[in-house]
C-alpha cells in the first residue's frame, strides 16, 4: 500500500510539473496581465516581501505584463521604488506599464478629482507626468470620470445639462491633462482609457465613447460581471463579451482588453472563470487580473491557470464572433443591458456604434432610438430586403415620429402578468398549454 501510494504521489507531482512548465511558456492565442495598485507598488520596495508572492502567482498562471499603478486616493508611489521594481519584473521577462486611478480619498475611493478645480487639474498633470517618465505605456483605471457638483462645476456647466457639460469637460480634460502632458514628457507613450462596465450610464459622468476614444492610443474594456443576483450592479453575465464586442466596433484593432476581479463574486467560483471565458471568446487580445493582492492566495488563480491552457487551444480553432447586429449608439440609455439579457437566454448579438450595413436582420431597441435619423436609416435597410427586429422601448419612443409608416402596432402602455402561455400552431390553432 505504501508503494502505491508513492508512485501515486509522484504522478501527481509530475503532472503539475509538466502543468508549470506549459506556464512558463506562455499562450499562443492572448496574453494575460495584473494590475498593482499603489498600495502594492509601494510596499514592492521589499523585494524579500515581492518575491515569493510573484512567485506563487507566476507559478499558477503565466503573466506577461504587470501594471504597476503610481497614484490612486492620493497615494503617490516613490520615483526610486517604480525604478526598482520594473527592474524586478523585466529580469523575470514581465512586460512593465504604467497605472493611473484618479480618485482623491482613501475613505471614499469613489471620489474623482475636479476638473474645474485648479489646484486639481494641476495635480492630474503632475501625476500623467510623473507616470510617463518612467513608463511607455499607461492606461486610466475606470475613474477617469466626474459627477461633481461643486460652485466651481456649476458655474462651468452655465446653460448645458450636466450631461453635455460633462462630456465636454472630460475630453477637454483628456486632451489638455492627459494625452498632450504625457506625449509632451514622452512622445513614444501609448496612453489607454479603461472604461467601466455600467455603460449604461458613460454619458452622465464624462465618459465620451463617441470623441474621447479617439483621442486614445487605445482603450480597454471592463468585462467583471460578477454575481448577477447579489452583487450591486446586477450585470447580466453575457456583458463580458457583448461590452468587448462594442469596444472593439468603436475602435477596431484598439481595444487592448478585458479587465475582470474576483470582487463579488465568492459564492461561486464559475462567476470568476466566467469572465475570463467570455472575455477571450469576445476576441480580447489580454486579460487584466484586478488586482495584485486579490489574487494572492486566493482559491481563483489555480482554476484560472488550469483553464486557460485548455481555453489557449480552443481559441487557436476559433475565427471572429458572430451575432446579430444590435445598434447601440454612443450616449444612449432606455433599455439598459436588454441585449445581455437575451444573450444570457441563448442569443447571439453584435452591438455597434453605427446603424449596421448589412442585409440581414437587425435589432433595434429604445437605445437606438436615440438616433434622431434612425427611422430613415430602418426604411433604407428594409428596401434593400432587411429585415428587423424592435423592441416595445423602441416602438413607445418612435410613436408619433414616423413608425406608423412601419407598423399598425401601438404601444399602450399597459402590462400583463400571466403564467399561461400557449405555442402556435398551424392557422390559428395553438399546440398545447403551459
Amino acid at each position: 500500500m505504501k508503494k502505491v501510494l508513492l508512485v501515486s504521489l509522484l504522478i501527481v507531482l509530475m503532472g503539475f510539473n509538466a502543468s508549470f512548465s506549459q506556464i512558463d511558456k506562455g499562450y499562443d492565442n492572448f496574453e494575460v496581465s495584473v494590475y498593482a495598485r499603489s498600495y502594492e507598488v509601494r510596499q514592492m520596495d521589499d523585494l524579500k516581501w515581492l518575491e515569493p508572492i510573484w512567485d506563487m502567482i507566476s507559478n499558477q498562471v503565466h503573466v506577461d505584463k504587470i501594471y504597476l499603478e503610481t497614484h490612486r486616493d492620493m497615494v503617490i508611489v516613490d520615483e526610486k521604488t517604480l525604478e526598482k521594481v520594473k527592474k524586478f519584473f523585466n529580469s523575470r521577462g514581465v512586460k512593465t506599464a504604467g497605472g493611473i486611478t484618479l480618485t482623491v480619498s482613501e475613505m471614499n475611493r469613489f471620489e474623482t478629482y475636479c476638473y474645474s478645480n485648479p489646484e486639481h487639474r494641476r495635480k492630474v498633470k503632475e501625476i500623467i507626468e510623473l507616470t510617463a517618465r518612467h513608463f511607455d505605456e499607461i492606461i486610466l483605471d475606470d475613474f477617469f470620470f466626474t459627477d461633481c457638483k461643486c460652485e466651481l462645476c456649476i458655474r462651468d456647466k452655465g446653460e448645458m445639462s450636466w450631461t453635455d457639460f460633462r462630456l465636454k469637460q472630460m475630453t477637454e480634460a483628456a486632451q489638455n491633462l492627459i494625452i498632450g502632458p504625457a506625449k509632451a514628457v514622452n512622445p513614444k507613450v501609448k496612453v489607454v482609457v479603461k472604461y467601466p462596465n455600467w455603460y449604461e450610464a458613460y454619458q452622465e459622468t464624462g465618459y465620451n465613447t463617441e470623441i474621447e476614444s479617439q483621442l486614445f492610443d487605445e482603450i480597454y474594456t471592463g468585462t467583471e460581471t460578477r454575481d448577477t443576483n447579489h452583487s450591486l450592479q446586477h450585470l447580466p453575465r453575457y456583458g463580458s463579451s457583448s461590452l468587448m464586442r462594442w469596444m472593439e466596433n468603436i475602435k477596431p484593432g484598439k481595444n487592448g482588453g478585458g479587465w475582470i476581479d474576483p470582487h463579488q463574486g465568492i459564492q461561486n467560483l464559475a462567476y470568476y472563470l466566467e469572465q475570463a471565458y467570455l472575455t477571450y471568446f469576445a476576441k480580447g487580445r489580454e486579460l487584466m487580473l484586478f488586482c495584485y493582492s486579490w489574487i494572492v492566495d486566493t482559491i481563483f488563480v489555480p482554476p484560472l491557470g488550469f483553464e486557460l491552457e485548455k481555453l489557449d487551444e480552443v481559441l487557436g480553432e476559433t475565427d471572429d464572433p458572430v451575432g446579430i447586429p444590435v445598434y447601440e449608439p454612443h450616449h444612449a440609455y432606455g433599455e439598459d443591458h436588454l441585449f445581455d439579457y437575451l444573450g444570457m437566454a441563448g442569443l447571439a448579438f453584435e452591438p455597434q456604434p453605427t446603424f449596421p450595413e448589412t442585409k440581414s436582420l437587425i435589432f433595434l431597441t429604445e437605445n437606438s432610438a436615440r438616433d434622431e435619423q434612425v427611422l430613415e436609416k430602418m426604411k433604407k435597410h428594409m428596401i434593400k430586403g432587411g429585415d428587423v427586429c424592435i423592441t416595445s422601448g423602441f416602438l413607445r419612443i418612435m410613436q408619433g415620429k414616423g413608425i406608423e409608416d412601419f407598423t399598425s402596432a401601438r404601444h399602450s402602455c399597459k402590462k400583463v402578468s400571466t403564467k399561461d402561455y400557449m405555442i402556435s400552431g398551424t392557422g390559428s390553432v395553438f399546440n398545447g398549454e403551459y
